[in-house]
């Protein structure tokens, strides 16, 4: 797959994760995500990477304190941009929802971490070759 499919997929599961969830917190998240993309398509992408590096086995193995470590999240997040970390991290939506729609999440987000598996492969290959 093309660096480019591999982002527009991830920001179709995104998309659509908050697409599903607007009812539990809003369409803030949606609306921000979308104006985010259309600026820089990468960027969630990118900070989804920064972001989940330390918290990917806590994703894989379904650990709630992914969603609900507040101090771990305070001090990697210091500084950056407050509503994209809050997407990433779903917390919000994670609280409300049931454990069926909980599994279902966890779906999203182990899917979200193989596009990035995926795009960060695809990078590293495309600087060895540069």
């Amino acid at each position: 797959m093309c660096e480019k499919n591999i982002i527009k997929n991830f920001n179709s599961i995104v998309s659509d994760l908050l697409n599903q969830t607007s009812g539990i917190v809003g369409k803030k998240y949606l609306f921000y995500f979308n104006q985010i993309t259309r600026v820089n398509c990468y960027q969630p992408m990118e900070y989804f990477i920064l972001y989940s590096k330390n918290h990917k086995d806590d994703i894989i193995k379904e650990n709630p304190n992914y969603f609900l470590n507040e101090d771990n999240i305070r001090k990697e997040l210091q500084g950056k941009d407050q509503y994209l970390s809050e997407i990433m991290r779903l917390k919000e939506i994670y609280i409300k929802i049931n454990d069926e729609s909980r599994k279902n999440l966890w779906r999203y987000l182990k899917a979200m971490v193989i596009l990035s598996d995926e795009f960060i492969k695809l990078s590293n290959c495309y600087q060895t070759v540069m």
